[in-house]
């Protein structure tokens, strides 16, 4: 454990490299406006300004997706960054040193968080389970090609048909850490959490601060609260639970609380962060966060609320077009997040053109169209290589249960309740004389959160998976809802504690109140980390790949072969198999695409099993007659340069012919049973000019 300790203060070191470069542009925007000067977003900006010029620069076909590319923009962005510091080091110092002890707490959060879900996942390390293998080998992917898009490692020839941004940012995450896949994976997860607990921390603060100028004491107290709901709050189906089970929480499963209504998903980011997919929505939180906190500012330069709260640039536009430069990474992350939050500030727009009645309205259409520009600029790489994946929209025709949708969300849907009747009625009672309130900002929260819990009861997103048709809908949108009721709940906290004026005893009653809530839902991750990491018997190592060398050593290493000895991205073919299984466990951990993977995921991101379902019986065809003339079209059709033939192979096609698949070529990596061929370049796969794509 020790030696995995210092790789990940190690990693903590490098990752500061990224607040370096993102405080001194994020402190030249927002100034002294936030408690904590813009610190905990300063890791994520920085990240970001490193992955949206590679992003950008790769797609121009310019090759700086490596290592090197990697740290040539680093070191310019610290260039730059450092004469930004040194112009306004006098006015930077003094405003650090007022907010000293708000970033040291944050610097505690998220060193705390990086550290514990690090080690944490070293009690169950294995990239073996869920979706690992996926998310796993996108970011291998994009590791292994300097320009994009990404070749899709389980469909040989074609692009990867999904929103991956967030998993090239791993990507840059494990080059500016120099760590591979197997470590890198894991320490990933703690580097989200550890942002979202600062990010949260200071999203709760600024929201607080909005409404009511609170002392730091309240600030900190409120914004722990936050990043503790955000991150290792759940719903209250354990709470119903204990109920229900006469005051006991014996034999309590924690992923029912994600699968409580009938044939839907509705997850929270603490089961996420459990589970340890490295999937979209997870990536996103830590965009959706800043998008958030943009999203403040911009409303903030269109209310004028005051000098104390205003950022140093004040230009709405300069705002609503780093919000729709968000929409646009967003769309590229996770798409459902670009509607719930495209969503959101539709919301604010409407409440903002109600409270102004019209004044703000050309406001808002110029906000509107800057915003929609910048996010259609910052998405294009995506989007013009993207096939939507959706059938469109359809009326849910089986709702839920009322009594478990009341099960689920009767707590947060409670006490937000209260949060929004507090800011309608300061709205209300001010109005005539301050009608742009800052409790609109918190009205709408609310309001949107309602909505995401509502609409999956309304329509959902056709897909390929009849059985449960609104499930992936429901999933996206009341992850979010979630993230923004907690807000809102520390918010309430907050509000309360800077409230002298109010009764003692109704604000008493609202700090119990929020207290109860956070402790009552705040149990889950006890259950949910003691099951999945088998009661933290036994630390085994940060490696993510060390069950594959026990089950599976001579595949294992030739894997590492293929990694460290074959350079570039040459087709490999492998065994096809189901999802949810190690079957593809060669593209995805050596960078190599295979003309099929995992077929029902291809199928997803396809639209169509036809492609999907041929390659299968083609790869079949292979394996088992491979000097068939309809073989040796297919070797040159795909373009495999080599076979792999291991346990996998043999489990998949028993009637596997091994001798005439050896006389294709050469075998240049034995071990044990498992042996790796190199094709034979024949005058027919030569003269293949172009991959068809059949």
């Amino acid at each position: 454990m020790f030696s995995d300790l210092m790789t990940i203060l190690t990693a903590w070191l490098f990752l500061s490299v990224f607040a370096y470069i993102g405080f001194p542009f994020i402190y030249r925007l927002v100034g002294d406006a936030l408690p904590d000067r813009g610190w905990a977003f300063a890791r994520t900006v920085g990240w970001l300004m490193v992955g949206v010029i590679v992003w950008f620069l790769a797609y121009a076909q310019i090759p700086l997706n490596t290592q090197a590319g990697v740290w040539l923009v680093v070191v310019v962005l610290l260039f730059l960054a450092n004469n930004l510091i040194r112009q306004q080091w006098h006015q930077l110092t003094m405003s650090l040193k007022s907010a000293k002890k708000i970033i040291l707490i944050e610097e505690a959060l998220f060193l705390g968080g990086l550290v514990f879900l690090s080690l944490m996942r070293g009690f169950n390390p294995n990239i073996n389970s869920l979706e690992k293998f996926m998310d796993a080998g996108l970011m291998v992917s994009y590791q292994h090609s300097a320009t994009l898009p990404i070749q899709d490692m389980w469909l040989a020839g074609y692009h990867f048909n999904y929103y991956t941004f967030g998993h090239f940012l791993g990507s840059i995450m494990m080059f500016v850490t120099n760590l591979k896949i197997a470590v890198g994976y894991n320490l990933a997860l703690g580097f989200i959490l550890g942002l979202m607990l600062i990010q949260s921390f200071s999203l709760t603060m600024a929201l607080v601060n909005l409404t009511k100028k609170a002392s730091q004491k309240t600030l900190i107290i409120s914004g722990l609260v936050g990043a503790f709901l955000v991150n290792f709050g759940s719903n209250t189906h354990l709470i119903y639970y204990y109920l229900s089970h006469h005051f006991n929480f014996k034999g309590y499963w924690y992923p029912n609380a994600t699968r409580f209504i009938y044939h839907t998903i509705h997850e929270f980011p603490t089961y996420s962060y459990i589970v340890s997919d490295l999937h979209a929505h997870v990536w996103s939180m830590v965009l959706v966060s800043l998008t958030l906190l943009i999203t403040y500012f911009w409303f903030i330069t269109l209310i004028k609320p005051g000098k104390r709260l205003m950022p140093r640039e004040t230009n709405f536009l300069v705002w609503a077009g780093l919000m729709g430069a968000m929409l646009g990474l967003l769309a590229s992350t996770s798409t459902w997040d670009l509607l719930v939050y495209g969503l959101f500030i539709i919301v604010i727009s409407l409440l903002l053109l109600f409270a102004s009645r019209l004044k703000l309205f050309v406001r808002l259409i110029q906000s509107g169209l800057v915003a929609g520009a910048t996010a259609l600029a910052l998405s294009s790489p995506w989007w013009l290589n993207f096939q939507s994946i959706s059938q469109g929209p359809r009326w849910v025709q089986r709702h839920s249960s009322l009594k478990k949708w009341l099960i689920l969300w009767t707590g947060h849907v409670s006490v937000t309740l209260l949060a929004f009747f507090v800011s309608l009625k300061i709205y209300w009672q001010k109005r005539k004389l301050k009608p742009l309130s800052p409790y609109l900002f918190v009205i709408a929260m609310v309001l949107t959160a309602w909505l995401l819990l509502i609409l999956p009861e309304i329509f959902y997103m056709k897909d390929i998976y009849p059985g449960y048709p609104r499930a992936n809908t429901m999933f996206k949108l009341v992850f979010q809802a979630q993230i923004l009721m907690n807000i809102t709940i520390a918010w309430f906290l907050g509000w309360n504690l800077s409230q002298p004026k109010i009764k003692k005893i109704k604000r008493q009653v609202a700090v119990i109140l929020v207290i109860v809530f956070t402790i009552a839902t705040g149990i889950y991750p006890y259950f949910g980390y003691r099951d999945f990491y088998d009661h933290l018997k036994h630390y085994q190592t940060l490696d993510g790949l060390t069950w594959l060398e026990k089950k599976h050593p001579t595949d294992y290493a030739a894997i590492q072969w293929l990694t460290r000895y074959v350079p570039g991205q040459p087709v490999v073919l492998e065994a096809v198999g189901d999802s949810y299984t190690t079957f593809a466990r060669v593209s995805t951990f050596s960078g190599k695409p295979t003309p099929l993977g995992w077929r029902v995921h291809e199928w997803l991101w396809r639209g169509s099993y036809d492609l999907p379902g041929k390659r299968d019986r083609e790869v079949r065809e292979i394996y088992e007659h491979p000097l068939s003339l309809q073989s040796r079209q297919n070797l040159a059709k795909f373009k495999v340069r080599y076979i792999f033939v291991g346990d996998k192979e043999r489990e998949a096609y028993p009637k596997i012919d091994e001798t005439d698949l050896k006389s294709l070529g050469q075998i240049v990596f034995t071990a044990g049973n498992t042996y790796i061929i190199k094709i034979n370049q024949s005058p027919e796969s030569t003269t293949q000019s172009s991959f068809n794509g059949n």
